[in-house]
């Protein structure tokens, strides 16, 4: 009998909380694997010949010891003798087929004493991320493999299929159960891993919002307050208060009073009556950026929405970045890019290259602005080199980019894909090299989610990102 053995396979448990994590761009060697022999044969044991002078444990040398029990990992000892019984009977007949006692014998469908389960068992458990899972016991050791479920992600990364559903390492994504069956999740922003914020629609079209606590999982604030029905379709956390901001269809931002349990609507009324506000951002809770269908721009100065002055003519503008110390950053359709030096002064015209329609903008750690999005349906990637936009190349799939998060603790980007079926999506990340990887792919199967924004928190070597749509999906990574 033959088994398949992984150099790493039975070190992955021990060192797991050493291991990298599945560092970005790097992975272990799945391709170095052994064809071991067997001192077994078919039936478990090792066989005895009923020749006097047959060497009784198989070892071809005739000094009565195994080479090591590929079981216990012991050798085992056994008389050589003719005269001395040999297979483990009661009955002395050293019969041809008499075998020796080799320890405990997996696939015999008895969990023995050195064993943890047999190849046809399973068992219900948790995941890391909480949620519902399967273990499924490895035929080839009787032990348990890491604990998967049914969203066909895996959860420990060590270079094999674990989930069986063709992948290798999907690299630590797992679901994380929210408390919206049927929302669309629309957006997402946090301070860190202990206050991310997501919000969307519901099924019933009322707004949806969840955050995550670390003890228990999506929690849904009182949504007093929001407008309903009114889906949410932009969150911005204020980083110094830690407060979460939020834009719907109607043209309302309303603000979390953690004290109250409520929400607030800054001004008292919307602030931009009517409008459907697409992008979200500030620098502090008294300057607040909002950008909307059909050009329309609103800032909050703490006090009053205020219009800034914007070109006449605008498309609709799409997202909106407002780092500390830096311009205001407004992308947009038909190629519009503005920046805001200050909220009272009429921007700089940046145009994005022709045909470039944008869905992102984002700051990298080096301050390097970045707009993403998509040219006849293709995805196209930007940067602003001072003078004129320049295209970074991405050779990693079709379809268009929705959605960007730049990485400022060490310059990687995330770049959210989907194709012409929304389903159809898939995460990509260029290093801080220049290299870039597909890291989380689904195809257009019915029931694949369609993800449509992006967030992440680094702490050392620490990363987590989450991804957003039809579902929440978490990445973890440490000892990047």
């Amino acid at each position: 009998m033959k088994r398949w053995i992984h150099p790493t396979r039975f070190v992955v448990l021990a060192v797991a909380a050493a291991l990298p994590g599945c560092a970005l761009f790097e992975s272990l060697d799945r391709d170095r694997m052994e064809v071991l022999d067997d001192p077994r044969d078919a039936d478990g044991g090792a066989d005895a010949d009923a020749d006097a002078d047959a060497d009784a444990d198989g070892d071809e040398d005739g000094d009565a010891r195994t080479e090591g029990d590929p079981e216990t990992g012991f050798d085992a000892e056994v008389d050589a003798d003719a005269d001395v019984d040999v297979d483990a009977d009661t009955d002395s007949d050293a019969d041809a087929d008499a075998d020796v006692d080799a320890g405990p014998s997996c696939g015999d469908g008895v969990v023995e004493e050195d064993e943890q389960c047999e190849p046809a068992d399973t068992e219900t458990d948790t995941n890391a991320c909480g949620a519902p899972c399967t273990r499924r016991c490895d035929a080839s050791s009787c032990t348990w493999l890491p604990c998967t479920s049914t969203d066909a992600y895996e959860h420990v990364c060590d270079g094999w299929d674990d989930d069986g559903n063709g992948r290798v390492d999907e690299c630590l994504w797992c679901l994380e159960p929210t408390t919206g069956d049927g929302t669309t999740w629309l957006a997402i922003d946090g301070t860190d891993v202990t206050n991310v914020w997501t919000v969307g629609v519901a099924s019933s079209g009322a707004p949806a919002v969840v955050h995550r606590d670390v003890a228990s999982g999506w929690v849904a604030p009182a949504t007093a307050g929001l407008d309903a029905p009114a889906a949410l379709t932009a969150v911005w956390m204020d980083k110094s208060a830690g407060q979460p901001w939020v834009a719907d269809v109607r043209g309302g931002v309303f603000r979390f009073e953690a004290a109250a349990g409520s929400w607030s609507q800054p001004g008292g009324g919307p602030a931009a009556a009517g409008v459907r506000l697409l992008g979200l951002a500030g620098r502090s809770e008294d300057e607040v950026w909002v950008v909307a269908e059909a050009g329309a721009v609103r800032t909050w100065n703490g006090i009053a929405w205020q219009t800034p002055p914007v070109p006449g003519g605008l498309p609709d503008l799409r997202d909106v970045v407002a780092p500390v110390g830096q311009p205001t950053w407004i992308v947009g359709a038909d190629a519009v890019a503005l920046s805001y030096a200050d909220a009272g002064a009429p921007p700089a015209r940046h145009p994005l290259p022709d045909g470039v329609a944008a869905f992102g903008v984002d700051i990298d750690d080096v301050h390097t602005v970045w707009a993403a999005g998509e040219r006849s349906g293709v995805g196209v990637l930007v940067w602003w080199a001072g003078a004129e936009w320049l295209e970074e190349p991405v050779r990693v799939g079709g379809g268009r980019f929705v959605a960007l998060w730049a990485n400022p603790a060490d310059g990687t980007l995330w770049l959210v894909r989907r194709g012409a079926d929304e389903r159809d999506s898939s995460i990509v990340v260029r290093n801080a090299a220049g290299a870039w990887r597909t890291i989380l792919a689904d195809g257009p199967a019915a029931g694949d989610p369609g993800y449509r924004a992006i967030w992440g928190a680094a702490a050392g070597a620490v990363l987590d990102v989450w991804v957003v749509g039809d579902d929440v999906l978490h990445y973890h990574a440490a000892g990047r």
